[in-house]
């Protein structure tokens, strides 16, 4: 039997790893941090929680939400309720759901950072501080700067990422989801999750110095929540394609595959990346499966594929714009289409 190893230990490899325990093929998962908690995430939309997550199953605290509050950069203020409300989760909880779920499936996880992985005589090296692993098939799932992807194919460049930052806040009793745009590509946004709230920003990577990133942030905490506390602050890159054809690359090969976030399977225009890295799993699943694991390439493609393209299509338009006319245009055109288009069916 084929041994299968996995890095990363988030959705995609709860997903896939609960299917593959059906048919008998168990997998080795590492991960040196789950569970954790991933501040610029936790929304559930109607299609997770209607196709994998089933919320009323799930045992931990979860906000809910009708609808969005959106502020354009000229202060216009409109709230958006949606046909379909979503939950917002603690990412440190569902990844301890997680967890425990994949135990239970048999997984093995083995909580070591993996320092290098190579090939070397038909069979995959998975290092770390402590020892050396052996793989047949080698299955990144191991997020924006993924060391499997840097193995097989090289990492994604700032021109393909978005880079979020900003701040844990103490408990708000605001139960608003904001979204703002400003003068540059990309967003802020705040909401209360189970335990405490956050707020940040999201932004093309390089486009803007950290320095003014978190200033930007701090300016939006004193004008929504001036009486907030702040926690902590956090800062992490997002995969966003500013290319159609960045989804030319394959995602799978003879002996490896690439999943959610790893893969760049993330919505390009609002960085939302839960569903894709769990309806990856399912679709790698169902490959390896087959006997036929270079089939992923064509079931995501089928699957979600256009959906991604057409949407790196418009935002390359709209950096486009943006870089003509003024960074403000950006986030004109973006508020457009997510008060049109964003989950309001």
């Amino acid at each position: 039997m084929s041994r299968i190893i996995i890095i990363g230990a988030g959705p995609a490899s709860y997903i896939l790893t609960r299917k593959l325990a059906s048919h008998d093929k168990p997998v080795c998962i590492f991960d040196h941090q789950v569970p954790w908690e991933k501040p610029c995430g936790g929304i559930l939309a109607i299609n997770v929680t209607s196709e994998f997550i089933n919320i009323d199953d799930y045992p931990y605290p979860r906000k809910y939400y009708e609808g969005i509050h959106f502020i354009t950069y000229d202060k216009e203020c409109r709230f958006i309720r949606y046909n379909n409300p979503f939950y917002v989760v603690s990412r440190k909880d569902l990844s301890e759901y997680m967890r425990d779920k994949l135990m239970d499936h048999g997984a093995s996880i083995i909580k070591e950072k993996v320092t290098k992985i190579y090939h070397y005589n038909d069979t995959w090296r998975v290092a770390t501080d402590n020892k050396e692993y052996t793989a047949d098939i080698i299955i990144g799932a191991d997020g924006a700067l993924s060391i499997t992807r840097q193995a097989v194919m090289g990492s994604i460049p700032p021109l393909h990422r978005y880079i979020a930052c900003g701040y844990y806040l103490k408990e708000l009793f605001d139960n608003r989801c904001i979204v703002k745009f400003s003068d540059f590509p990309g967003y802020l946004w705040s909401m209360s999750c189970p335990y405490y709230a956050t707020a940040g920003i999201i932004v093309q990577d390089q486009a803007i110095n950290a320095k003014k990133l978190f200033s930007s942030v701090e300016n939006f905490i004193n004008e929504e929540f001036p009486s907030a506390e702040i926690a902590g602050r956090y800062t992490a890159y997002i995969p966003s394609a500013s290319d159609p054809e960045f989804y030319n690359q394959p995602c799978a090969g003879e002996n490896w595959m690439l999943l959610g976030d790893a893969a760049g399977h993330v919505e390009p225009l609002i960085g939302e990346g839960i569903y894709y890295a769990l309806k990856s799993g399912e679709l790698a699943a169902e490959a390896i499966i087959s006997g036929d694991i270079q089939s992923y390439d064509k079931k995501w493609r089928e699957a979600y594929g256009n959906k991604l393209i057409t949407n790196a299509s418009y935002k390359k338009t709209i950096l486009n714009l943006a870089n003509q006319f003024g960074p403000e245009l950006y986030g004109a055109f973006l508020y457009n289409n997510l008060c049109t288009n964003f989950n309001t069916s």
